[in-house]
């Protein structure tokens, strides 16, 4: 679901199933594309029993582009 803050960003919660499990997440940002990405990145992170997003670990170098 998406919402507009008061901030003049967006509030982005999406659900990602794998087989038999589901996580839930969340981002906010000013760009609706930015905040609907980084929340299913934190949704596939939480899938993969991560505790930090996905996006930080992606920046480390901790999260290839394909890899899953």
């Amino acid at each position: 679901g998406r919402r507009r803050l008061a901030s003049g960003r967006e509030a982005v919660v999406v659900r990602v199933r794998h087989g038999q499990s589901e996580a839930t997440g969340q981002a906010a940002s000013t760009d609706s594309i930015e905040a609907s990405l980084k929340a299913y990145l934190s949704a596939v992170g939480s899938l993969r029993g991560e505790h930090q997003p996905a996006v930080a670990q992606a920046a480390r170098g901790g999260v290839r582009a394909g890899a899953a």
